[in-house]
């Protein structure tokens, strides 16, 4: 889960410890229920790699769509960089 607020990304992984917005400190906070960890800004993570010939190929993170539901992480293909050889 990534916590988006005001349509911006604060944290890439749920604490064990963690403030609500209300002021209070919770631990176990990794452990809330989903319907509070929404209330707080926690939205689930899509990672879906893209298809890509792992011979001649990467996959890059490129960022990330933030949507009103979920937050899709972008991925980019691109060619393996070709090393120069030095004599």
């Amino acid at each position: 889960m990534i916590q988006v607020i005001n349509g911006e990304i604060k944290q890439y992984k749920l604490p064990k410890t963690g403030t609500l917005s209300d002021g209070s400190t919770v631990s176990g906070y990794h452990l809330l229920d989903e319907e509070t960890l929404k209330e707080e800004g926690w939205l689930p993570l899509e990672d879906i790699k893209p298809d890509y010939d792992i011979e001649t190929e990467i996959v890059v993170v490129t960022g990330y769509d933030i949507q009103a539901d979920k937050v899709v992480r972008v991925y980019e293909v691109r060619p393996i960089p070709v090393q120069e050889e030095y004599p």
